[in-house]
């Protein structure tokens, strides 16, 4: 598909990148364009490079402002990575100077902790900050379909419910301390063999961050060992495992939808409830609380409020998971 762009030169989209603008998303309503400020949240790993490379390129067909993100994870106890992410922070930075971007440089609170979720924390808390502050219309992560399957697995792995199939989304409301904020992930249906083979197309580099290569890590252990393992006992098997994933969080999505909708249209009965066998009474107490939109309340509390629930009492009140729970006829909770 050839247009002309802001500088009047012909361009072509290339299949990865049409495959983006096909799907050109909305914010506040709006398709994306003019009046529209997206950050691209750049490591320099191939995934968020190639994002961002997309991204420069639609950002003349649509005409939105564009700024570039990279987040320090300031000190480690580990040499080797404190000369990784300042490489890494230089790299970004150049790639905002050639796309002509601005470069935002953040930095995480200066702990010597390496472990991927405190860094996850560490970087969703400084942009989901600059996210309110700045009144970005979305961050731009370039999660893709790998990261995806490799989400899902770790879940299943750790005994995930039904509900840890639906992972990520191409676009959701995400919120972090009290945060909200919109992420779009315009790469979830692309593999890393596509990233990888864009990159080449266009000659851009990418740089690999050496923890990657940590198979102690779980994540890393399914990129590096089970996946490939899973193709090597039968070849394909990876990709229709993601599809057959795929399809069950679907059949997830649209249960709970049914059941979101007539939750909110019913109080929770308190001896219907108890009538019912121990885990028909935990489903049923999870399937009410997260169509009330309560968020944070763990399997623990779960079983706790239904050990204070089964009392001869009439009338209890008490804090579980950090709310108050009152409990007459029906349950209700006080935020």
């Amino acid at each position: 598909m050839s247009k002309k762009n802001a500088f009047g030169s012909s361009t072509k989209l290339l299949a990865i990148e049409y495959a983006v603008f096909r799907a050109r998303p909305q914010f506040d309503g709006k398709a994306l364009g003019r009046g529209h400020l997206l950050v691209a949240c750049c490591s320099g790993g191939a995934d968020s490079t190639a994002m961002l490379e997309i991204l420069s390129r639609l950002q003349k067909r649509w005409g939105f402002e564009l700024r570039v993100a990279y987040v320090h994870h300031g000190d480690s106890a580990i040499e080797a990575t404190v000369k990784f992410r300042a490489k890494a922070e230089r790299f970004v930075r150049k790639l905002a100077k050639k796309n002509q971007l601005q470069f935002v440089g953040l930095k995480t609170s200066s702990r010597k902790s390496d472990s991927e979720e405190a860094m996850r924390n560490g970087r969703r808390n400084v942009l989901f900050n600059y996210a309110k502050k700045e009144q970005v219309s979305a961050l731009v992560f370039g999660h893709h379909a790998d990261d995806l399957l490799e989400t899902r697995l770790i879940r299943l792995i750790r005994g995930t419910g039904p509900q840890g199939l639906l992972a990520m989304s191409a676009i959701s409301d995400s919120k972090e301390n009290d945060i909200e904020a919109v992420i779009w992930r315009p790469l979830l249906s692309q593999s890393r063999v596509e990233i990888e083979h864009y990159l080449k197309t266009i000659g851009q580099r990418k740089i690999e961050d050496p923890s990657n290569r940590d198979d102690k890590v779980l994540r890393n252990a399914i990129r590096r060992k089970l996946i490939p393992l899973i193709d090597r006992i039968r070849p394909g098997g990876a990709n229709s495992l993601a599809r057959s994933l795929e399809l069950l969080a679907e059949y997830v999505a649209a249960t709970e939808n049914r059941v979101t909708a007539r939750n909110q249209r019913m109080a929770l009965d308190r001896t219907e409830l108890l009538s019912l066998g121990r885990a028909e009474r935990r489903r049923r107490l999870s399937e009410w609380i997260h169509a009330q939109g309560i968020r944070g309340i763990s399997s623990s509390a779960i079983d706790e409020i239904l050990k204070r629930i089964d009392t001869p009492r009439k009338r209890l009140s008490f804090r579980v998971g950090g709310r108050v729970w009152n409990v007459e006829k029906t349950i209700n909770c006080v935020v």
